[in-house]
């Protein structure tokens, strides 16, 4: 039985440590890199200056020396073509970056490879044109915005007023008035937002559907970027079905939330 329970403990230390090492791994993308491997100007949007667009690929192993001499970054290009780049790795390096040149508007897809091929890490990038990245009423679809980890616990709440820090009826459901109807959402995460404003996208679901397909509405919404807690309205026009989409800036989805307006 002893041995078992030591078999156990050396398992789950085996599987602790590989997991703090995976989670050590970064993809990050760059304006420039320094000497050291931090990254200057790190983002996921970009703009093209130009007719090409230079970024830096950057990827940190932890604090782990990397033990291989090169890796591969392997691109996804937005016509759907494959570009592999070599990561030279200098010697005692825990990171390891190179230049890409983009020369078409898109997303880019990158994954970091070791020499088996296995996969060390995955981030997206995008390309847009000069202008920013969406005009009046233009919605953002879901499919083409960034993924991370880093509001993995925003939580939306809808509710008829938040007052003191407290929710005045709360819920997914809300009473249609001949005036429509107000409601306030209140966007939580356990860190600060880090962001000046974020984009709210409104679906409808239209009569007889299952998915929210009709756009409704796109607004800019200032918060505070210091503060885990901002609140903000919105007037609803007619009764149905929504979902409400939250972005940065940059098209990195936050979260959505879903409420339905009836009499």
């Amino acid at each position: 039985m002893k041995f078992k329970h030591l078999r156990l403990f050396s398992l789950l230390l085996i599987v602790s440590f590989w997991g703090q090492k995976v989670q050590a791994q970064t993809l990050q993308f760059a304006k420039v890199f320094t000497e050291t491997g931090e990254g200057v100007d790190k983002r996921n949007v970009w703009y093209a200056d130009s007719a090409e667009q230079r970024v830096a690929i950057l990827y940190v192993n932890g604090k782990q020396t990397i033990q291989l001499h090169r890796l591969t970054a392997e691109i996804k290009m937005p016509n759907d073509s494959l570009v592999k780049l070599v990561l030279k790795v200098g010697s005692n390096k825990n990171w390891v970056a190179e230049y890409f040149t983009m020369t078409e508007i898109g997303k880019y897809e990158v994954t970091v490879k070791d020499d088996k091929g296995n996969n060390l890490a995955v981030n997206t990038l995008f390309l847009r044109g000069q202008e920013s990245f969406r005009t009046d009423n233009e919605p953002v679809q879901i499919s083409n915005a960034v993924m991370t980890l880093k509001y993995e616990k925003c939580v939306l709440t809808f509710c008829e007023s938040f007052k003191n820090g407290e929710f005045i009826n709360p819920g997914s459901r809300f009473k249609w008035t001949e005036k429509g109807k107000y409601i306030e959402i209140v966007l939580q995460s356990d860190t600060p937002i880090e962001t000046d404003k974020i984009v709210m996208d409104v679906w409808k679901k239209k009569e007889g559907e299952s998915v929210y397909s009709d756009h409704v509405d796109s607004k800019e919404v200032k918060v505070d970027r210091t503060k885990n807690t901002n609140v903000f309205h919105y007037s609803f026009r007619k009764q149905g079905d929504y979902k409400i989409s939250l972005f940065t800036k940059d098209i990195v989805w936050i979260t959505s939330g879903y409420v339905s307006i009836s009499q």
